[in-house]
């Protein structure tokens, strides 16, 4: 039961906006990159625009896939 109560209590929250890339090179190569920044939220009990607390101010992501 205490687990339980853990996971549903609110520890902040966060916006990301950012632009994404996807190419196909072929029937079975692909890539994609993503990169975001934070542009609001908030931590409980912190004061700030940002949560930087439970989340990165940026994110990226790089993908290659090939299916064979």
């Amino acid at each position: 039961m205490l687990f339980a109560r853990a996971v549903h209590r609110f520890t902040g929250n966060a916006l990301f906006v950012g632009p994404t890339f996807y190419a196909k090179f072929s029937e079975k190569a692909w890539i994609s990159a993503a990169w975001s920044a934070q542009v609001a939220g908030h931590a409980q009990n912190e004061i700030g625009a940002l949560d930087l607390t439970n989340f990165e101010r940026h994110r990226a992501l790089f993908r290659f896939g090939y299916i064979f």
